[in-house]
């Protein structure tokens, strides 16, 4: 009767032991991801432009973003985001002026930050067209606010006007 007893309370503790919670959270979360097209603005979009011309990329994005205070949920004061497909092709062959945000430690991405006077996150920046040539690229990254604790938010858009992959090509003539 002993031995059976103990047998059974070992394999219940053995159970106990073997169920429990993860330690680690998968912050990898999908229902963190937002879909929103057309957010970055493109001006003026064009099929054709003249060396010298200057084109504006911009976006905005408000604090409180579909029911979700990003900046309460994340703490992050800085969201970041790449414009996939550009590097070399026109980033570091035209001048480019950063008016809002500032770029990452690689040339396509960029932060956002956090401007208190409008309550939400921008970037803003113009591109001299020095060079003659053909240029495409797409937002193919989406706008990642990283917080503490799986506070991660995404949110993948498109830039206004781009075909139906999500890509924008012009010629400098």
């Amino acid at each position: 009767m002993d031995t059976k007893f103990f047998n059974y309370i070992s394999f219940l503790l053995l159970l106990f032991s073997l169920t429990g919670c993860p330690s680690v959270e998968d912050c990898n979360d999908n229902g963190r991801i937002l879909n929103v097209p057309n957010l970055v603005q493109v001006s003026p979009l064009q099929t054709d432009y003249n060396q010298g011309d200057i084109i504006t990329f911009s976006l905005e994005i408000p604090r409180v973003f579909q029911g979700i205070d990003l900046l309460e949920e994340t703490g992050d004061r800085e969201g970041s985001c790449a414009f996939g497909g550009v590097g070399d092709n026109i980033l570091n062959s035209n001048d480019l002026q950063i008016l809002i945000g500032s770029t990452r430690e690689h040339e396509n991405w960029f932060y956002l930050p956090f401007d208190v006077n409008s309550n939400s996150y921008k970037l803003e920046f113009t591109i001299q067209l020095n060079n003659i040539g053909e240029y495409s690229f797409d937002n193919s990254a989406p706008v990642d606010f990283i917080g503490e604790n799986c506070n991660r938010y995404f949110i993948d858009t498109t830039i206004a006007g781009a075909n139906a992959n999500h890509m924008i090509a012009f010629t400098v003539h």
